[in-house]
């Protein structure tokens, strides 16, 4: 992680490769894919904010389904309120580049309440948020959604001392 004078914040840049492993056509593309893909974050005591981006475009696979040429930008944006809570969310605007206009991008919004807890003797963080479309592909969407997630939280294993939830 690099340092600033408004806090720390890490890029890298890399490769996305996507495996058809759907079972059906209405959950996969049939197609290989592959493309760059980058990321910007930026961290302070207290917030979080950044942006993943990934470009596929199909090179093999099924020759009778539609090929792919899809953008993913993530926006990542945390505040933490302290004892493990966070409030923000990380939505995902897809643009499928291949479909009809109505039909091409999808782009939530949302803001929601995280708590990293321990369950077990293993580090999770809990997250609920509610989402409005700013834009959805009508062809499988209204405008609002909401997001349970569960996430494991695994120590870097290449960096000493990780913080514990007792410093959260």
């Amino acid at each position: 992680m690099e340092k600033t004078k408004w806090g720390m914040y890490m890029w890298g840049i890399g490769g996305a490769l996507t495996i058809p492993t759907a079972t059906s056509k209405y959950t996969g593309s049939g197609k290989f894919s592959a493309g760059p893909s980058g990321m910007l974050i930026g961290f302070t005591k207290k917030t979080t904010i950044g942006l993943v981006f990934m470009q596929t475009w199909s090179f093999a696979g099924n020759a009778h389904r539609q090929d792919v040429n899809t953008s993913m930008l993530q926006i990542l944006y945390f505040f933490q309120i302290g004892n493990g809570w966070q409030l923000g969310d990380n939505p995902s605007w897809i643009f499928n580049w291949n479909m009809p206009n109505k039909n091409k991008v999808s782009m939530p919004i949302g803001f929601g309440v995280f708590k990293t807890t321990h369950i077990g003797n293993s580090l999770f963080r809990i997250g609920l948020t509610p989402r409005y479309y700013i834009m959805s592909r009508k062809i499988w969407g209204d405008k609002f959604g909401l997001s349970l997630t569960l996430t494991p939280v695994l120590n870097n294993p290449y960096k000493k001392n990780m913080p514990h939830m007792s410093n959260m």
